[in-house]
């Protein structure tokens, strides 16, 4: 199964796109991170993706981005 959205974290913030159109969504993500317990908390708007009573497949994906190496 496809992709829907895209949700990406960067710093404090975040962007939800629509993956088959490339269309940013116009609410964002509500972004928590905590650098002691090197936690992220993302909480996305039911305006954007709204479960209901089903199960979905989700998946993620960490990676730092170095510049000059």
């Amino acid at each position: 199964m496809p992709a829907r959205l895209f949700v990406t974290v960067h710093g404090s913030g975040g962007d939800i796109v629509d993956a088959p159109t490339g269309r940013p969504h116009p609410d964002a993500p509500q972004v928590h991170v905590d650098v002691e317990r090197r936690q992220v908390g993302i909480r996305v708007p039911h305006s954007a993706w709204d479960p209901a009573d089903a199960t979905h497949p989700g998946g993620a994906v960490v990676g730092v981005l170095r510049r000059g190496l």
